[in-house]
């Protein structure tokens, strides 16, 4: 579904962002709105200590990126995750993921909602960047994504495929990924830094809204 930002009511929030909402507007406007067979989420491993994730857009270069279990980024993520299903009052978040070699920026943007043929749905841009490798956070980006997705989509996808990847691979995990400052690995103490009732809650919340409405 190409993005009419003719018909994009933008959140109230966004003029006090940066980028300011014109420029919102250019950066989206020939922009398709992904539905779930145009975005893909890919988990490998994890192995001698490293679990690669890609993001894969249709028509664009994957985004591959590979996280360390010297600096997990899981609570960082569940938290960047539960602030975009919370999107009204916190419209945008990034954060950055220590992949040693290389850091890699994620954020978002809530740009409000976008009137479809069935409804109205809250959106968002989603921007991944990774910087050039050997530099320490560099703002010039090697490698460089970004995409339109359905808020309400995108946030149970993200966090259940991360969330059951590890349950189902927690046999893998065992052998290989260590938490900070332990030698040994307890998959209990690694899941709550992934699992969040807060975003299952929402998750249910969405789920009865648009059965009742």
């Amino acid at each position: 579904m190409k993005l009419n930002t003719s018909k994009l009511y933008l959140s109230d929030n966004l003029q006090c962002l940066p980028p300011r909402e014109e420029e919102i507007k250019r950066i989206v406007s020939d922009m398709e709105v992904l539905m779930p067979d145009k975005l893909f989420i890919d988990i490998e491993g994890p192995e001698f200590g490293w679990l690669d994730v890609s993001f894969n857009v249709k028509g664009k270069k994957p985004f591959p990126f590979s996280i360390s279990d010297v600096f997990p980024p899981f609570r960082n993520l569940r938290a960047w995750m539960e602030d975009l299903a919370n999107y009204s009052s916190i419209p945008s978040k990034s954060i950055v993921i220590d992949c040693e070699r290389y850091s890699v920026l994620l954020s978002y943007n809530y740009l409000g909602d976008v009137e479809t043929d069935k409804d109205v749905k809250p959106i968002a841009l989603i921007q991944l960047g990774s910087d050039v490798e050997g530099t320490e956070h560099s703002s010039k980006y090697e490698r460089f994504i970004q995409f339109v997705v359905p808020i309400q989509w995108f946030v149970p996808m993200l966090y259940n495929n991360l969330k059951d990847y590890c349950y189902t691979n927690r046999r893998t995990f065992w052998k290989n990924w260590r938490l900070p400052h332990s030698d040994s690995f307890e998959f209990r103490t690694f899941i709550r830094s992934i699992e969040s009732k807060k975003l299952e809650q929402r998750f249910l919340d969405w789920e009865r809204w648009e059965k009742n409405r």
